[in-house]
């Protein structure tokens, strides 16, 4: 059927030439320190370079023994990772004088770019580390920190821990490129997950300036989705920060990116204080039938409207015991 259709497609050539422009490479973490490697060419190129890493694999699994080994819990021998493993071979490593590949990845030169405070590095406590703006495991930074050639400071913001400082106050193009591009690891667009890749200017060069305001990271896509008019970014800061304005004057934030997770913040808690309890309020004395009875214990205080009158709570021979009653006295008062 697909051969029929392409015996009376006449589109089909033009089409053809259009997919081979879309032809990239292209990279994607997926966790557990792994990441996937793309490639979309054409489709005889693309057989081509299977063909070759198969037959580097075969070799490599025969190497490591095969089926016999895969039984015996050597993983290593695997056709998968073997293959994967004769890709490394064919890309990083060299040709001996007999014609085989020869490769040590201990030995392969690569900038790896990891992040996490001082603390961490310490080893002081297990904070947040990056690795080329991929978590990783606090134990497998400091291991990787370990047998750096080169570190460089990075100041973030203790606030919210966007970046101030890349190791250097002379923002020439490539010193500005690293600083925009470690500044945002991830696209400025907002709801955009893949890794930053290319330097944009907001405003474009040479109308806008090549600094730390103008510049901003970008993936490729959407880098091609600005330049061709689709989006504008407006308001960019030194920090990141801006907003995405697109084609239909929709406008979104553009948030600062952290670095790194901003430290907790510290509040001091006031000394705790001992519970009081709150003063009870005086009981109303009631004058009941002419006697000085009270309707509880406590502080008596006169209900009427006149002078303040008092209980003696002296000594007396039990309830009754009260006042001298005259005229005025409780007894010639309205029970209220």
């Amino acid at each position: 059927l697909d051969k029929l259709i392409a015996r009376h497609d006449p589109d089909a050539t033009v089409r053809a030439h259009k997919a081979a422009a879309t032809r990239d490479v292209y990279r994607q973490p997926i966790g557990d320190g792994m990441a996937f490697l793309g490639v979309t060419h054409q489709a005889p190129v693309i057989d081509a370079v299977f063909d070759a890493i198969e037959a580097a694999g075969k070799a490599l699994c025969a190497q490591r023994g095969g089926a016999d080994a895969l039984r015996a819990g050597n993983q290593d021998a695997a056709s998968g990772a073997c293959r994967a493993d004769a890709l490394a071979a064919l890309v990083l490593g060299d040709r001996s004088e007999d014609g085989s590949l020869v490769y040590d990845a201990s030995r392969t030169q690569t900038e790896l770019l990891v992040v996490m405070d001082l603390d961490t590095l310490r080893g002081e406590r297990d904070g947040l580390a990056l690795l080329n703006g991929t978590p990783i495991p606090a134990p497998i930074a400091r291991e990787v920190a370990g047998v750096a050639e080169l570190w460089r400071r990075v100041v973030v913001d203790p606030v919210d821990g966007h970046l101030l400082d890349y190791g250097t106050r002379q923002y020439l193009p490539a010193a500005l490129r690293e600083h925009v591009l470690h500044r945002d690891p991830i696209c400025r667009r907002p709801g955009c997950t893949r890794r930053a890749q290319e330097m944009d200017h907001a405003l474009p060069f040479p109308q806008g300036a090549s600094d730390t305001t103008n510049c901003g990271g970008l993936c490729s896509r959407c880098h091609q989705v600005k330049t061709a008019g689709h989006a504008t970014i407006e308001d960019s800061a030194p920090d990141g920060s801006g907003t995405w304005v697109t084609r239909w004057r929709q406008r979104i934030r553009i948030p600062a990116q952290p670095v790194l997770e901003p430290p907790p913040r510290r509040t001091s808690t006031p000394p705790a204080t001992a519970a009081t309890d709150p003063p009870r309020p005086p009981q109303v004395r009631r004058g009941v039938g002419g006697t000085g009875d009270t309707a509880g214990s406590g502080t008596d205080v006169d209900a009427g409207c006149g002078p303040d009158r008092t209980t003696d709570h002296g000594s007396g021979p039990g309830p009754g015991h009260g006042p001298e009653q005259g005229p005025g006295g409780p007894a010639d008062r309205p029970p209220f």
